[in-house]
């Protein structure tokens, strides 16, 4: 079965299938022909054709520092769900908190033409940085801000004051256990929400 098969069964012209299939101007009738072929023979058009047509894979690269962090595991499990209602495939690549790993996938992610790159980033040193400038896919960076880029963050420093705020009212002996501190968020701004409460 191919797009020429179809369109002899939907009774329309070969290339108002394939703008069915790119979602270009189809009138709502002949719409519902090609849809009840596809439906009739099981038809699925080929992933390569339509990756040469388009240029776009459906792929989404996702970098995460761990994989067994109970925080990241649902924010994998959010983007998975995202990602996969909006038409896409999740590559999902566990660097194990290794900076260098991040940026091989990086540039890996980007020389396998992925439509885009999520990016839970941890510590962004200047190899960080001058991959992301190279690449030529949208990226989106979790968890941190970077001036530059889209970032999906909270604001670290406020939770961890209004944290410890609730927290020492009756302590004596207060400590404050975390990261490094060249993880911006979770470690510099934590840390300086819990000092600034003391």
């Amino acid at each position: 079965m191919n797009i020429n098969e179809i369109a002899k069964l939907a009774n329309v012209s070969r290339a108002t299938v394939s703008r069915y299939f790119n979602d270009g101007y189809v009138s709502a009738e002949k719409r519902e022909q090609i849809r009840r072929v596809i439906e009739e023979t099981g038809y699925k058009p080929s992933a390569q054709a339509q990756m040469l047509r388009t240029k776009k894979t459906k792929q989404i690269g996702v970098i995460i520092p761990k994989i067994n962090s109970e925080s990241i595991s649902g924010m994998v499990s959010g983007i998975s769900k995202e990602l996969k209602q909006a038409g896409f495939w999740l590559l999902l690549a566990n660097t194990e908190n290794q900076e260098r790993e991040e940026v091989e996938y990086l540039k890996l992610f980007s020389e396998n033409q992925v439509d885009g790159i999520i990016l839970i980033g941890t510590i962004f040193t200047p190899a960080h940085k001058r991959a992301l400038r190279a690449l030529q896919v949208p990226v989106v960076v979790l968890g941190q801000k970077l001036e530059g880029y889209s970032c999906v963050y909270q604001d670290d420093y406020l939770a961890a004051k209004e944290s410890a705020r609730m927290m020492l009212k009756d302590a004596k002996h207060p400590a404050c256990l975390g990261v490094t501190k060249r993880d911006h968020a979770a470690g510099e701004e934590r840390f300086r929400g819990f000092l600034d409460v003391l």
